[in-house]
Protein backbone atom coordinates (compact mmCIF):
# COMPACT_ATOMS: atom_id res chain seq x y z
CA UNK A 1 0.00 0.00 0.00
CA UNK A 2 1.08 3.93 -0.98
CA UNK A 3 2.74 5.09 2.54
CA UNK A 4 1.11 7.99 3.78
CA UNK A 5 3.51 11.25 2.74
CA UNK A 6 4.97 13.20 5.61
CA UNK A 7 3.55 16.49 6.57
CA UNK A 8 6.69 17.65 6.14
CA UNK A 9 6.56 17.71 2.25
CA UNK A 10 2.99 19.39 2.27
CA UNK A 11 5.32 22.63 3.52
CA UNK A 12 8.02 24.77 3.15
CA UNK A 13 9.06 27.64 0.45
CA UNK A 14 10.59 25.08 -1.29
CA UNK A 15 7.14 22.77 -2.01
CA UNK A 16 6.12 23.61 -5.81
CA UNK A 17 2.84 23.17 -6.78
CA UNK A 18 3.52 20.16 -8.68
CA UNK A 19 5.00 17.92 -5.77
CA UNK A 20 2.26 19.47 -3.74
CA UNK A 21 -0.07 17.59 -6.26
CA UNK A 22 2.00 14.53 -6.38
CA UNK A 23 2.01 14.62 -2.44
CA UNK A 24 -1.87 15.05 -2.60
CA UNK A 25 -2.19 12.19 -5.16
CA UNK A 26 -0.21 10.04 -2.88
CA UNK A 27 -2.35 10.93 0.23
CA UNK A 28 -5.98 9.57 -2.00
CA UNK A 29 -3.99 6.51 -2.70
CA UNK A 30 -2.99 5.61 1.14
CA UNK A 31 -6.54 6.50 2.16
CA UNK A 32 -7.73 3.94 -0.92
CA UNK A 33 -6.19 1.61 0.49
CA UNK A 34 -7.88 2.03 3.62
CA UNK A 35 -11.27 2.69 2.87
CA UNK A 36 -11.79 1.61 -0.64
CA UNK A 37 -10.84 3.03 -4.34
CA UNK A 38 -14.54 3.79 -5.41
CA UNK A 39 -14.59 6.57 -2.64
CA UNK A 40 -18.77 5.94 -1.68
CA UNK A 41 -19.64 5.86 2.11
CA UNK A 42 -20.93 2.30 1.94
CA UNK A 43 -17.21 1.08 0.90
CA UNK A 44 -15.77 3.30 3.46
CA UNK A 45 -17.98 1.71 6.38
CA UNK A 46 -17.56 -2.03 5.13
CA UNK A 47 -13.93 -1.16 5.16
CA UNK A 48 -13.70 0.55 8.93
CA UNK A 49 -15.87 -3.09 10.13
CA UNK A 50 -12.59 -5.22 8.90
CA UNK A 51 -10.47 -2.34 10.89
CA UNK A 52 -12.64 -3.10 13.83
CA UNK A 53 -11.91 -6.89 13.54
CA UNK A 54 -14.28 -7.11 11.18
CA UNK A 55 -17.89 -7.02 11.19
CA UNK A 56 -21.04 -9.97 11.65
CA UNK A 57 -24.70 -10.61 10.67
CA UNK A 58 -26.74 -11.33 13.07
CA UNK A 59 -30.76 -11.80 13.11
CA UNK A 60 -31.58 -13.43 16.41
CA UNK A 61 -30.35 -13.27 19.94
CA UNK A 62 -26.59 -13.09 20.32
CA UNK A 63 -24.48 -12.42 23.35
CA UNK A 64 -21.52 -10.39 22.81
CA UNK A 65 -18.44 -12.35 23.92
CA UNK A 66 -14.49 -12.11 24.03
CA UNK A 67 -14.26 -12.70 20.75
CA UNK A 68 -16.30 -9.68 19.77
CA UNK A 69 -14.00 -7.13 20.75
CA UNK A 70 -13.97 -4.14 17.71
CA UNK A 71 -16.61 -6.36 15.63
CA UNK A 72 -19.55 -4.60 14.15
CA UNK A 73 -22.58 -6.49 14.52
CA UNK A 74 -25.05 -5.71 11.98
CA UNK A 75 -28.54 -6.40 13.26
CA UNK A 76 -32.17 -6.65 12.06
CA UNK A 77 -35.14 -8.08 13.48
CA UNK A 78 -36.71 -7.75 16.92
CA UNK A 79 -34.61 -9.62 19.57
CA UNK A 80 -32.54 -9.21 22.48
CA UNK A 81 -28.29 -8.22 22.36
CA UNK A 82 -26.62 -9.69 25.44
CA UNK A 83 -23.39 -8.56 26.75
CA UNK A 84 -20.88 -10.92 28.72
CA UNK A 85 -20.23 -9.01 31.99
CA UNK A 86 -17.33 -6.41 32.14
CA UNK A 87 -15.50 -8.60 34.84
CA UNK A 88 -15.18 -10.76 31.85
CA UNK A 89 -14.91 -9.13 28.83
CA UNK A 90 -12.71 -6.52 30.30
CA UNK A 91 -12.36 -2.79 31.18
CA UNK A 92 -11.82 -1.00 27.69
CA UNK A 93 -13.85 -3.69 25.90
CA UNK A 94 -16.03 -2.16 22.79
CA UNK A 95 -17.50 -2.82 19.78
CA UNK A 96 -20.20 -1.71 17.35
CA UNK A 97 -23.78 -2.48 16.49
CA UNK A 98 -26.09 -1.04 13.92
CA UNK A 99 -29.77 -1.86 13.34
CA UNK A 100 -30.22 -2.02 9.68
CA UNK A 101 -33.58 -3.47 10.01
CA UNK A 102 -37.23 -2.78 10.79
CA UNK A 103 -37.05 -4.14 14.56
CA UNK A 104 -35.85 -3.09 17.59
CA UNK A 105 -32.54 -4.80 19.34
CA UNK A 106 -32.52 -4.52 23.34
CA UNK A 107 -28.90 -4.06 24.84
CA UNK A 108 -29.01 -6.35 27.89
CA UNK A 109 -25.72 -6.54 30.02
CA UNK A 110 -25.20 -9.48 32.11
CA UNK A 111 -25.78 -9.68 35.77
CA UNK A 112 -26.94 -6.36 37.98
CA UNK A 113 -24.62 -3.78 35.13
CA UNK A 114 -26.54 -0.50 33.43
CA UNK A 115 -25.84 0.73 30.26
CA UNK A 116 -26.41 4.57 30.05
CA UNK A 117 -27.57 4.17 33.07
CA UNK A 118 -30.67 1.76 32.59
CA UNK A 119 -31.02 -1.91 32.91
CA UNK A 120 -31.52 -2.21 29.06
CA UNK A 121 -31.58 -0.24 26.17
CA UNK A 122 -33.16 -0.18 23.24
CA UNK A 123 -31.95 0.81 19.62
CA UNK A 124 -34.07 1.22 17.27
CA UNK A 125 -34.46 0.96 13.62
CA UNK A 126 -31.10 2.82 11.67
CA UNK A 127 -29.56 3.61 14.49
CA UNK A 128 -25.76 2.58 15.09
CA UNK A 129 -23.73 2.91 18.33
CA UNK A 130 -20.66 2.12 19.91
CA UNK A 131 -21.13 0.42 22.98
CA UNK A 132 -17.51 0.45 25.66
CA UNK A 133 -17.00 0.11 29.50
CA UNK A 134 -17.47 3.30 30.98
CA UNK A 135 -14.79 4.96 33.19
CA UNK A 136 -14.69 3.10 36.45
CA UNK A 137 -15.45 -0.07 34.26
CA UNK A 138 -18.56 -0.81 36.45
CA UNK A 139 -21.13 -1.02 33.30
CA UNK A 140 -21.71 0.19 29.68
CA UNK A 141 -21.71 3.01 27.71
CA UNK A 142 -23.41 3.64 24.44
CA UNK A 143 -22.22 6.33 22.23
CA UNK A 144 -24.94 6.75 19.25
CA UNK A 145 -23.92 7.89 15.82
CA UNK A 146 -25.41 8.56 12.66
CA UNK A 147 -28.21 11.07 14.52
CA UNK A 148 -29.75 8.22 16.58
CA UNK A 149 -28.89 8.59 20.50
CA UNK A 150 -30.97 10.73 23.58
CA UNK A 151 -31.21 9.14 27.10
CA UNK A 152 -34.58 6.77 27.35
CA UNK A 153 -37.26 9.00 29.28
CA UNK A 154 -35.85 11.93 27.88
CA UNK A 155 -38.71 14.11 26.34
CA UNK A 156 -38.00 16.41 23.45
CA UNK A 157 -40.01 18.51 20.55
CA UNK A 158 -39.15 17.89 16.54
CA UNK A 159 -40.12 20.49 14.07
CA UNK A 160 -41.74 17.27 11.80
CA UNK A 161 -45.30 15.95 12.74
CA UNK A 162 -44.23 12.23 13.36
CA UNK A 163 -41.67 10.33 15.47
CA UNK A 164 -38.58 9.82 14.79
CA UNK A 165 -36.70 6.53 15.00
CA UNK A 166 -36.59 5.64 18.46
CA UNK A 167 -39.05 7.98 19.84
CA UNK A 168 -42.51 7.72 20.75
CA UNK A 169 -45.24 10.83 20.68
CA UNK A 170 -46.13 11.67 24.22
CA UNK A 171 -49.57 11.70 23.62
CA UNK A 172 -50.34 9.30 26.92
CA UNK A 173 -50.69 6.26 24.83
CA UNK A 174 -50.97 2.72 26.73
CA UNK A 175 -47.87 1.22 25.47
CA UNK A 176 -46.50 -2.27 25.64
CA UNK A 177 -44.19 -3.06 29.04
CA UNK A 178 -42.46 -5.84 26.87
CA UNK A 179 -41.68 -3.90 23.89
CA UNK A 180 -40.51 -0.70 25.72
CA UNK A 181 -38.82 -2.43 28.27
CA UNK A 182 -36.32 0.09 29.14
CA UNK A 183 -38.87 2.79 28.54
CA UNK A 184 -41.10 1.33 31.52
CA UNK A 185 -38.08 0.84 33.77
CA UNK A 186 -37.21 4.64 33.13
CA UNK A 187 -40.42 5.91 33.96
CA UNK A 188 -42.86 3.61 35.35
CA UNK A 189 -46.32 4.10 35.80
CA UNK A 190 -45.92 7.89 37.04
CA UNK A 191 -47.90 8.75 33.54
CA UNK A 192 -51.02 5.74 34.18
CA UNK A 193 -50.71 2.17 35.04
CA UNK A 194 -52.18 1.21 31.62
CA UNK A 195 -53.77 -2.08 32.01
CA UNK A 196 -52.16 -2.79 34.86
CA UNK A 197 -50.08 -5.96 34.08
CA UNK A 198 -48.92 -5.39 30.44
CA UNK A 199 -49.35 -1.67 29.57
CA UNK A 200 -48.23 1.37 31.18
CA UNK A 201 -48.94 5.55 29.87
CA UNK A 202 -46.55 7.65 27.99
CA UNK A 203 -47.05 11.51 28.90
CA UNK A 204 -49.70 13.27 27.77
CA UNK A 205 -47.50 16.56 26.32
CA UNK A 206 -50.24 17.46 23.94
CA UNK A 207 -51.00 21.18 24.19
CA UNK A 208 -49.01 21.36 27.39
CA UNK A 209 -46.58 23.84 28.18
CA UNK A 210 -43.26 22.14 30.62
CA UNK A 211 -42.98 23.61 34.14
CA UNK A 212 -39.18 22.05 36.11
CA UNK A 213 -40.45 19.77 38.71
CA UNK A 214 -39.84 21.59 42.09
CA UNK A 215 -38.04 19.22 44.12
CA UNK A 216 -38.37 20.86 47.53
CA UNK A 217 -37.53 24.43 46.42
CA UNK A 218 -40.45 25.98 47.59
CA UNK A 219 -42.01 27.44 44.19
CA UNK A 220 -44.38 24.96 43.49
CA UNK A 221 -44.40 23.40 47.12
CA UNK A 222 -46.42 20.59 47.30
CA UNK A 223 -46.09 19.48 43.50
CA UNK A 224 -46.31 15.97 42.80
CA UNK A 225 -43.24 14.69 39.86
CA UNK A 226 -45.10 13.88 36.92
CA UNK A 227 -48.57 16.00 38.00
CA UNK A 228 -50.88 18.29 35.74
CA UNK A 229 -51.96 21.77 36.95
CA UNK A 230 -55.05 23.28 35.26
CA UNK A 231 -55.04 27.56 34.70
CA UNK A 232 -54.86 30.23 37.23
CA UNK A 233 -53.76 33.26 37.59
CA UNK A 234 -51.99 34.81 40.59
CA UNK A 235 -54.55 36.56 43.66
CA UNK A 236 -54.44 40.26 43.03
CA UNK A 237 -56.09 43.59 43.50
CA UNK A 238 -57.41 46.71 41.09
CA UNK A 239 -57.48 49.86 43.33
CA UNK A 240 -59.77 52.67 41.59
CA UNK A 241 -60.84 55.91 43.24
CA UNK A 242 -64.26 57.08 42.00
CA UNK A 243 -65.97 59.95 42.89
CA UNK A 244 -70.01 60.35 42.00
CA UNK A 245 -72.06 63.72 41.92
CA UNK A 246 -74.08 66.07 39.86
CA UNK A 247 -71.60 68.98 38.16
CA UNK A 248 -73.29 71.64 36.17
CA UNK A 249 -76.40 70.09 36.40
CA UNK A 250 -75.19 66.62 34.81
CA UNK A 251 -75.08 63.26 36.28
CA UNK A 252 -71.08 62.64 36.79
CA UNK A 253 -69.29 59.67 37.93
CA UNK A 254 -65.51 60.43 37.14
CA UNK A 255 -61.96 60.33 39.29
CA UNK A 256 -62.41 63.90 40.35
CA UNK A 257 -62.60 65.07 44.40
CA UNK A 258 -65.33 66.89 45.45
CA UNK A 259 -68.14 64.75 43.96
CA UNK A 260 -69.69 63.04 47.11
CA UNK A 261 -73.24 62.31 46.17
CA UNK A 262 -73.70 58.96 44.41
CA UNK A 263 -75.76 59.24 41.47
CA UNK A 264 -76.61 56.52 38.86
CA UNK A 265 -74.39 53.59 38.50
CA UNK A 266 -70.97 52.40 37.23
CA UNK A 267 -70.99 49.61 34.51
CA UNK A 268 -68.23 47.31 33.85
CA UNK A 269 -67.61 46.63 29.52
CA UNK A 270 -68.08 43.30 28.21
CA UNK A 271 -65.43 41.11 28.52
CA UNK A 272 -62.52 40.21 26.21
CA UNK A 273 -59.75 38.03 25.46
CA UNK A 274 -59.80 33.98 25.00
CA UNK A 275 -60.40 30.71 27.00
CA UNK A 276 -56.73 31.24 28.38
CA UNK A 277 -54.21 32.92 29.15
CA UNK A 278 -50.67 32.30 27.36
CA UNK A 279 -47.38 33.26 26.14
CA UNK A 280 -46.69 33.71 22.59
CA UNK A 281 -45.36 30.01 21.50
CA UNK A 282 -45.08 27.23 18.53
CA UNK A 283 -46.45 23.94 18.13
CA UNK A 284 -43.95 21.24 17.94
CA UNK A 285 -44.36 17.27 18.55
CA UNK A 286 -43.31 16.12 21.84
CA UNK A 287 -41.98 13.06 21.22
CA UNK A 288 -40.00 10.35 24.42
CA UNK A 289 -37.18 8.34 24.10
CA UNK A 290 -37.28 4.89 24.59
Amino acid sequence: MTALPAASTFTGSGVTEGDFKTRLTAMRAFLAGLLGADGTQATALTALGALMNGSIAKTTSHTVVAADRGKLIDCSGTWTLAIDPVATLGAGFAFGMRNGGTGSITLNPDLSEQINGVSTLVIGPGESCVVLTNADATGWLAVFVGGGGGSTGQVAGFAMNTAPVGWLKANGAAVSRTTYASLFTAIGTTFGVGDGSTTFNLPDMRGEFVRAWDDGRGVDSGRVFGSAQGHQMQSHTHALSMYAGTEGGVDDVKREPGLTTVVGTVTTSAAGGGSENRPRNIALLACIKY
